[in-house]
């Protein structure tokens, strides 16, 4: 079965317009849609979405500030080259973020039974969207459970540095569940993350998130070695 990869880029309707255009773009990036330093003009941007060049100039500022485009706006913008190096610090930024958010919602009993009820319903939009075989909807999911650690444990400076990393997760993520392995373990994995940080045990918490973060590091650069030999 084909993946349902989503090649045309559309808008969603959430958050203002130009967090909309940044999200969109974010994605394409994610998915391959859009490549690591491919120019992106701001005039042909806001044809494609038939929208005036004020939200877009505003996303694209916004994508400049979070490092996911670089570049001068009058001079050129393009996306930044994604390496291994730069993938794998990503990850090390959010391991550090997530395991804090971890360790808070332990010390904070009366927040794992919300906590539960959300990645339960995480999971099971993943799922839902792995039976559609819809990367984008994966991605989304994926991403979503993650941040729900980070919004549940009530800590504001996690929930501040989730932000400031979240569009890299999410291209971090986009270019892990493109191998077959990473789609079909997905939910499976997150099941089992999900006990792990609602038995309570601190330790088996934070192991079983070091384990999935880099798991996926794994899957990713397994799958670059693959592509690459054929």
């Amino acid at each position: 079965m084909d993946r349902a990869v989503r090649t045309e880029m559309t808008l969603q309707r959430r958050k203002n317009l130009a967090e909309q255009i940044s999200d969109t773009l974010v994605e394409a990036i994610a998915l391959g849609v859009l490549k690591p330093s491919e120019r992106i003009v701001e005039a042909e941007i806001a044809a494609r979405f038939k929208v005036s060049r004020v939200p877009v100039r505003e996303a694209l500022k916004i994508l400049v500030t979070q490092g996911i485009l670089e570049g001068e706006p009058h001079r050129g913008l393009h996306v930044i080259p994604i390496d291994e190096t730069m993938l794998d610090r990503i990850c090390e930024a959010r391991l550090a973020v997530e395991v804090i958010a971890v360790k808070t919602l332990m010390s904070a009993p009366e927040l794992m039974a919300r906590l539960g009820e959300s990645l339960d319903q995480r999971i099971a939009d993943m799922a839902t969207q792995v039976s559609r075989n819809d990367l984008t909807g994966v991605n989304q999911a994926d991403i979503a459970f993650h941040a729900d650690l980070c919004l549940i444990s009530n800590n504001r400076i996690v929930w501040t540095l989730w932000q400031a990393i979240a569009r890299h997760v999410w291209i971090v993520f986009g270019r892990e569940i493109l191998s077959e392995k990473a789609i079909s373990n997905i939910v499976q994995e997150h099941e089992e993350l999900r006990v792990a940080i609602l038995s309570g045990d601190e330790e088996r918490g934070v192991r079983a998130l070091q384990e999935h973060i880099f798991r996926q590091r794994m899957n990713h650069r397994s799958a670059r070695s693959v592509s690459r030999a054929s």
